[in-house]
């Protein structure tokens, strides 16, 4: 893999799309972006009958660096790519450099873009990014042997549940993802940056074409599944847990954690008392439970638990969805995670959330308005319990099984 500067980027992109043959370049930070991407791809091969080319930029997290793999990607099985890295800020320590550098990507990004407005220069090349098409597209566009050789469609993945969310959360979201970062650069230059470049695009988005593969619809202010992208999906995570043998076949709950802790959400014993309880109930259920902890989160804390449950702790580079793929998991225990409702919408599994408890834990405005979002459009795909005797009851129920021990039992096995 080609490891690239972010201000240097739409340089080797150029290059890439004029001398190939390129199809697609799509960008992914998460293993949920890179499954869009699959999913788009996967498409796009059926719908040319070749086996198709493409660049994938790997970009890194703000908090965690970079956190994806080629091996992460499904694509390709049945496309072959050329893989690129992004490293932020190492050749530009110095913050005048580095403002200097922004000066450029912004003006390349503004000029680009209008330049890409209209552009029918000859082969579509499909460009796909999260939510709004990324900068480093429109810098491409300066180029005028570009401009001559290719026609853009931007395609819009989804970004996860945020996706759907208000700018307000993406602003406190913000606080969260960049508080670590110099003031500029950080999270008021995030929200200042972000509300400017949406504002820009959204004008600019008028003028080209767009395709729309998000996971959901928000219509009538309610999440409402898109059943073609949904059963794309479930295709890419069949090709990638086709190949993947990681969790134990008798385990019937899967409980997805987050990195609620680390990011100073909820304290670190508070989560793990929450999730020492969803063990419990299901452990009197009678049910083997896995846990697959976050990505960004610390699995060693769960450790204690795991021995003394008998509970298997899932490796957090694995994507939860793909579990799902002909497994015995029966239900998905969560808090605000997307694969909760990738479990529902594209494997049709039983999906509980715990917003409801942990808000009782933290005053985190990240997750407060989470909750409110969350029980307000999506009533009809997640259950959400009120305490744990409310879960005790539905895994009883939904589950088809009797608890076996009273409150009072001990939970070693």
């Amino acid at each position: 893999m080609k490891v690239n500067s972010k201000y240097t980027l739409y340089r080797s992109l150029i290059s890439l799309i004029r001398e190939g043959d390129i199809d697609f370049v799509g960008g992914a930070i998460s293993i949920w972006h890179a499954a869009g991407l699959d999913a788009f791809a996967y498409d796009l091969s059926e719908r040319t009958g070749k086996r198709i080319k493409g660049v994938v930029i790997i970009e890194p997290h703000p908090q965690n660096g970079i956190v994806l793999r080629a091996e992460d990607f499904a694509c390709r099985e049945f496309a072959d790519v050329e893989f690129l890295v992004i490293e932020y800020g190492k050749n530009y320590v110095s913050f005048f450099k580095r403002l200097i550098c922004l000066a450029g990507m912004i003006l390349r990004t503004f000029v680009g873009a209008i330049y890409s407005i209209g552009c029918k220069g000859g082969r579509e090349i499909y460009l796909i990014s999260t939510i709004t098409p990324k900068n480093y597209f429109f810098e491409c566009f300066v180029d005028k042997k570009l401009r001559d050789v290719c026609t853009p469609v931007f395609v819009q993945i989804d970004e996860g549940l945020a996706t759907y969310m208000s700018h307000r959360v993406w602003n406190v979201l913000g606080k969260v993802e960049h508080k670590n970062d110099s003031v500029f650069f950080g999270a008021t230059g995030f929200r200042i940056m972000r509300f400017l470049y949406k504002k820009f695009v959204s004008v600019i988005m008028k003028g080209i074409t767009c395709e729309n593969r998000f996971l959901f619809s928000d219509k009538d202010v309610v999440l409402t599944e898109n059943k073609l992208v949904a059963a794309s999906y479930k295709k890419v995570f069949f090709l990638r847990g086709s190949k993947l043998n990681i969790m134990k076949s008798d385990v019937s709950v899967l409980v997805l954690t987050q990195a609620f802790s680390e990011y100073g959400q909820i304290r670190e014993d508070k989560m793990l008392g929450l999730v020492e309880k969803v063990i419990k109930c299901c452990y009197k259920a009678g049910l083997r439970v896995a846990i697959k902890t976050h990505p960004r989160e610390d699995s060693g804390k769960y450790v204690r638990l795991s021995a003394g449950y008998n509970v298997e702790i899932i490796d957090n580079k694995v994507a939860a969805e793909d579990l799902f793929q002909d497994s015995g998991v029966k239900c998905v225990i969560g808090f605000t995670s997307t694969a909760l409702l990738s479990a529902k919408v594209v494997f049709d599994i039983f999906s509980v959330s715990l917003i409801d408890l942990v808000s009782k834990e933290t005053d985190d405005e990240y997750l407060l308005l989470t909750r409110v979002y969350l029980k307000s459009t999506a009533q009809k795909i997640l259950y959400f319990v009120k305490d744990f005797d409310e879960l005790r009851l539905v895994l009883e129920d939904r589950l088809n099984v009797p608890m076996r021990r009273s409150d009072e039992d001990g939970g070693n096995v």
